[in-house]
């Protein structure tokens, strides 16, 4: 039973281990006996010998099961882990901008509002009100200024973030596809148990649905 990532992103040793190290090779360092010690068959038996019998009894030799799948599953599921890492990025730089535009807005209107208040006011204090409004105007000016700039990097992280998913979506169909060849060639040799790749695979789609396809929009619902 090798090193297995956590759902969490941390490894651990066998189905019983604690999700405690930060890369596989630590992992696979911390516990060099035991896992040279074993000799797993693709279909998880004690013994090739077994394996082989087992082969045999059933008439499965001339059967095929075709570990491209699974590596393909194992290629796709890396590709869209990294995009999900990138996701998840992106949407915390993404709420952070969202916020920032927001109190900028509310800035922006607060100062419309202020110069339009002021501009009522001129008639009984003219000259006092004629110099407030032009101070007033200058911060709305610098406001209205500063929410543009805001919104402007909103919208750029935010089609970054969207062209990412784009690619995690194309990613994820190629990936079900896969899963669901694996799958099929799993049920016809009778196999119970799925190859970890499989699994793999499944939690990475499962982590990346998610994800929301446009992150701006999520936060002015």
């Amino acid at each position: 039973m090798p090193c297995t990532k956590c759902k969490e992103g941390k490894y651990k040793w066998g189905k019983t281990g604690s999700c405690e190290y930060d890369t596989k090779e630590e992992c696979e360092k911390a516990n060099p006996k035991n896992y040279n010690k074993m000799r797993p068959t693709p279909l998880g038996k004690k013994s090739y010998e077994e394996y082989e019998k087992e082969l045999k009894e059933y008439n499965l030799s001339t059967q095929r099961f075709d570990f491209n799948d699974v590596k393909t599953i194992e290629k796709l599921a890396s590709q869209l882990e990294s995009v999900t890492e990138k996701l998840d990025k992106e949407f915390g730089d993404i709420e952070d901008l969202a916020f920032k535009a927001r109190k900028e807005e509310e800035l922006k209107n607060e100062a419309i509002d202020l110069s339009a208040e002021t501009k009522k006011e001129t008639d009984k204090i003219k000259a006092d009100a004629d110099k407030r409004l032009e101070n007033l105007l200058k911060q709305s000016k610098k406001t209205f200024q500063d929410w543009q700039k805001s919104e402007g990097n909103l919208e750029k992280a935010n089609n970054s973030y969207k062209s990412n998913y784009n690619k995690g979506e194309a990613l994820k169909n190629k990936l079900n596809s896969a899963i669901k060849e694996v799958q099929a060639q799993i049920k016809a040799l009778g196999l119970k148990d799925k190859p970890k790749a499989l699994q793999d695979g499944e939690w990475s789609v499962e982590e990346f649905d998610k994800q929301v396809p446009d992150a701006a929009k999520y936060f002015k619902r």
